[in-house]
């Protein structure tokens, strides 16, 4: 499930752990477009910025028991 929502500079959301590993094997390209990040130095640092707004949904609609699970094995970037 999604536990450390992120966005980037480009305003997708990523789950943190998922982003990290897509920028390590792909250093300032976007996982979604493909495209340059415009600032490659410190991609990761200069484009995640926690996404409060989705975190907050995800843990009502946990907590409301709307979330299928099943669903986010099947979820890569």
């Amino acid at each position: 499930s999604m536990e450390y929502p992120i966005i980037d500079s480009m305003g997708y959301t990523y789950e943190r752990a998922a982003y990290i590993k897509a920028l390590m094997q792909r250093p300032g390209i976007c996982p979604l477009t493909n495209q340059l990040y415009t600032s490659q130095k410190n991609a990761l640092i200069t484009t995640a910025t926690p996404n409060r707004l989705a975190r907050d949904l995800i843990t009502e609609l946990n907590r409301k028991g709307m979330i299928n699970d099943s669903l986010d094995e099947k979820t890569d970037i």
